[in-house]
Formats: structure tokens, C-alpha cells, sequence
């Protein structure tokens, strides 16, 4: 999924492990699964099967929850996340656990926070203590050793922020790392050792 500038949702596509053997190839999933963008997808570890978990249609419609099958013939409805909303999610690296942090639903932004055990097919609201992300859409999220990172995004207001925030799965936490970075919106993140990458945005 995704999409190129304001253009449309696009489909999905099989790349290979190094693109110098070649660009890939589009995937004919499911109608039912359709095009979407801002959404999360999850590997289940044990089965290969996929989770298409929220995201915004071409036509702005709020993109169903859905298990694609191993062999992206057949889908079947998640249940758990709620009403259908844009949302990001990572797996925890060494476990069968992702989070999903929300994004947007009803064009307002929210911060609501899934644990989803791709195993058991269980997803759980999380509940945290102290200070949490203020409510956003367009941030960028990362899997850390500890659990997400999350950087920067556009508040309710308008406010595009360059803050940074940790969640950690054992203490169920969300701690602010850091402010004033460079303001983005839609970056991609990646945790290597101790630095954070942050790419592309706007």
C-alpha cells in the first residue's frame, strides 16, 4: 500500500530480498483487502499470514481490519482494534507481540495504543501512566529493543512536532526522549544500535 504524493492508494508488491535481483512484482490481493495507506501490516510468526490493520482508502473510507492468508489467496475480519482507523504498528523485535499506536479516525487525530499477540490473534487497549504523545497523525514509528520508538507528526492543531518518544513493553511506559528535532511529517524510522534514522518526510 502507500501512496505516490497525492495520488491515489496503491496495491501491494513482492519485492525481493535485494533489489539488484530484480524490482519486484504486484501482488493481486483480495479485493476485499483493496488499496489503502497510513495503515499498519503484521507478520503472524508462526503462520506468514498478514495484518492489514486500518488506513484510508483511494476514496478517503476507512480500510477494514483484515488477516490476509500465508498465500494472499483469502481474507478474514480482525476484530480488536475498534471502529476501522488509520493506525501504525511494529512488531517487537524477538517476540510474537506488535504495537499499534492509532493515527486517525474520523479525520481527527488520537493516541491509542494496541498490544496485538499475532499468535494468539489477541489484541489488547493498553492503558499507560504519566505523559503520553499528544494526539497525531503522520508520525514515524520504529521497533526498538525495548519496544516503539515514535518521532514527530501533525497535532489536532496543525503543529507539526519533532518530538521523540519511547514505549516500553515491559514497564508499559511511554517516556519523551527528546524535543526540538527537525519538524517532519511521514518520516521513516529505523533504530540502528544506539542512533535513530530518520529519513524522508516532510
Amino acid at each position: 500500500g502507500g501512496r505516490c504524493g497525492t495520488g491515489p492508494a496503491e496495491g501491494a508488491w513482492l519485492l525481493p530480498s535485494s533489489l539488484s535481483s530484480g524490482p519486484g512484482a504486484p501482488v493481486d490481493l483480495p479485493p476485499a483487502a483493496g488499496n489503502r495507506t497510513g495503515h499498519a501490516a503484521l507478520v503472524e510468526p508462526s503462520s506468514g499470514a498478514i495484518w492489514l490493520i486500518g488506513g484510508l482508502t483511494s476514496s478517503k473510507t476507512a480500510a477494514p481490519d483484515l488477516r490476509v492468508s500465508p498465500d494472499l489467496t483469502t481474507v478474514q475480519p480482525l476484530g480488536g482494534f475498534g471502529a476501522p482507523a488509520r493506525s501504525l504498528g511494529m512488531p517487537c523485535p524477538g517476540t510474537a507481540t506488535a504495537l499499534v499506536f492509532g493515527s486517525l479516525a474520523a479525520d481527527q487525530p488520537f493516541h491509542l495504543l494496541w498490544e496485538a499477540d499475532l499468535d494468539a490473534g489477541e489484541v489488547t487497549p493498553v492503558t499507560t501512566s504519566g505523559l503520553s504523545p499528544l494526539p497525531r497523525d503522520g508520525f514515524g514509528i520504529a521497533a526498538a529493543p525495548a519496544g516503539i520508538v515514535l518521532y514527530g507528526g501533525r497535532t489536532p492543531d496543525g503543529e507539526v512536532r519533532g518530538d521523540l518518544w519511547v514505549y516500553e513493553l515491559d514497564h508499559h511506559e511511554w517516556t519523551l526522549l527528546g524535543e526540538g528535532g527537525p519538524l517532519r511529517t511521514d518520516p521513516l524510522l529505523a533504530v540502528i544500535g544506539d542512533w535513530l534514522l530518520l529519513t524522508g518526510g516532510f
